[in-house]
């Protein structure tokens, strides 16, 4: 449905929002963590592949399938996003939600204004299970991680 609306030609309505990981304690260890040295734009269905990153992807920009981009935050920032069809629509917006986790790399969960999750990409299951529990204090429904 994102596709379509942006290859509609519709107009997208961008909310670029940041802050801390909702009261989710970040692992230790990425203070120590150097800034990646791999692609500087990686496919956010790529994550996994990668797995933990072993380095800061502070950053980096992640490629969403509809062609949207996001870029990696500092370690424990909370960077949200939406967009939708034009101002007036009636649908609800597509949110997104990334968190750099440190150690255990990045987490990227889709979802929308009603507070349901739809899609959820991560390096590693521990970042995914602390972007889930962020989510939860934001409340997000979301599926049981595993």
């Amino acid at each position: 449905m994102k596709a379509q609306l942006v290859s509609a030609g519709l107009a997208v309505a961008f909310l670029l929002t940041g802050c801390q990981s909702a009261g989710v304690t970040v692992p230790p260890g990425g203070q120590d963590l150097k800034p990646c040295a791999f692609a500087r734009v990686i496919a956010v269905e790529d994550l996994e592949k990668i797995g933990k990153p072993g380095c800061d992807m502070a950053g980096t920009t992640i490629r969403f399938p509809d062609g949207t981009n996001g870029m990696v935050g500092s370690i424990g920032a909370n960077k949200s996003w939406s967009y939708s069809a034009s101002p007036g629509d009636a649908e609800i917006p597509t949110h997104f939600t990334m968190v750099n986790w440190g150690v255990p790399g990045v987490a990227v969960a889709e979802h929308n204004r009603g507070g349901w999750m739809n899609t959820i990409w991560a390096n590693s299951t521990e970042a995914s299970d602390l972007l889930f529990e962020a989510l939860r204090k934001d409340g997000v429904q979301v599926d049981e991680p595993h």
